[in-house]
C-alpha cells in the first residue's frame, strides 16, 4: 500500500517537473505582464452515455478594473466510435474508452463587452470540435483537440483555427479525488497572422460533491513581436453535473411527507 501511494506521488512530481520546464519563460514574466481573471459556470445535462449539453457562464476581470467582457454558450456534445478505416491505425489502449474515442462537439457562444471597457466587442461564435482521446502510459488521458471558430466580431467574419494538446491524469486520496489537466494551444488566426498566440495551462479540478466540481487554474499567453501581448491569467471554474432521470437531491427524505392516516401512526398522541 505504501509502495503504491509511493509511486502515485512521485508520478505527480514528475509531470509537475516536465511541465515547469515546458513553461519556465512563462513563469519568468509573470508579474510583470497583464494580469487577469477568468471566472465561469459550466452546467452539463446528460442525455445519455453518448450525448449531453453544456451551458457556459464567462467573464474576464483585468487587474485593477472592473469585467472587460463576459459571454454565454451553448453546446452539444457527443462521444462515438472512430470510423472504421481509422480504426486499424488505433491501438489496443483505445478499447478503454468504449464508444468514446472522437468526442465531437458544436454549439454557439455570445461576448460582449462591458460599458467600462476600453474596446467595444461584439462577438457571435458558431463553435465546432473534433477531440480525439487515448490512454497513454502512467494512465494519463491525452485529447488532441481540433477546434474550428467561425466568428462574426462587430459584423466582420473571421475563422481561427485552436489546435490544443491535453494531458489529464485522476488521482485519489482517501477523501479526496482530483483530476490534474495541463494543454497547450495555439491559435491561428485566417487572413490574420499577425493575431495569432501561443497559449499553456496548468489546473486541477476537485470533486466537492456528487454533481459538483471546481476547477482551479493558471493560464500564460505568450508574447509576440506583433498584436498579442503577454497575459496570465487566474481561473476558477464551477461545473455541475446533472443526468437525465436521475434526481440531485431525494427531497422525500429531507422533507417527509406527513402520515395522512395520523391518528392510526404509533407516534400519534392518544
Amino acid at each position: 500500500m505504501k509502495m503504491e501511494f509511493f509511486r502515485k506521488w512521485y508520478q505527480l512530481f514528475l509531470c509537475l517537473v516536465f511541465l515547469q520546464g515546458f513553461s519556465t519563460e512563462a513563469l519568468a514574466q509573470l508579474g510583470s505582464n497583464s494580469q487577469e481573471v477568468w471566472p465561469a459556470v459550466e452546467v452539463f445535462y446528460r442525455l445519455n452515455q453518448r450525448s449531453r449539453f453544456l451551458a457556459t457562464l464567462s467573464g474576464t476581470k483585468l487587474d485593477k478594473t472592473s469585467y472587460a467582457d463576459g459571454g454565454v454558450g451553448i453546446f452539444y456534445d457527443h462521444f462515438t466510435f472512430p470510423p472504421r478505416i481509422a480504426q486499424k491505425f488505433l491501438t489496443h489502449r483505445n478499447d478503454s474508452l468504449p464508444g468514446k474515442y472522437l468526442w465531437l462537439r458544436m454549439g454557439y457562444q455570445f461576448t460582449n463587452s462591458s460599458k467600462s471597457s476600453e474596446k467595444d466587442l461584439n462577438n457571435h461564435t458558431i463553435v465546432t470540435e473534433v477531440n480525439s482521446r487515448t490512454y497513454l502510459p502512467a494512465k494519463f488521458l491525452g485529447t488532441l483537440r481540433n477546434r474550428v471558430d467561425w466568428q462574426f466580431i462587430n459584423e466582420d467574419f473571421q475563422v481561427r483555427y485552436r489546435p490544443r494538446i491535453i494531458l489529464e491524469r485522476d488521482f485519489r486520496t482517501e477523501y479526496l479525488f482530483f483530476t490534474f489537466r495541463s494543454f497547450a494551444e495555439y491559435f491561428v488566426y485566417f487572413g490574420d497572422p499577425d493575431s495569432n498566440r501561443f497559449r499553456v495551462q496548468l489546473g486541477a479540478e476537485i470533486k466537492v460533491a456528487r454533481n459538483l466540481d471546481y476547477e482551479i487554474y493558471w493560464n500564460h499567453q505568450f508574447k509576440y513581436d506583433h498584436q498579442p501581448d503577454a497575459v496570465d491569467a487566474f481561473g476558477m471554474n464551477l461545473k455541475f453535473y446533472f443526468v437525465k432521470g436521475v434526481r440531485v437531491m431525494e427531497w422525500e427524505k429531507i422533507f417527509p411527507k406527513k402520515n395522512k392516516a395520523g391518528s392510526d401512526s404509533p407516534d400519534a398522541p392518544n
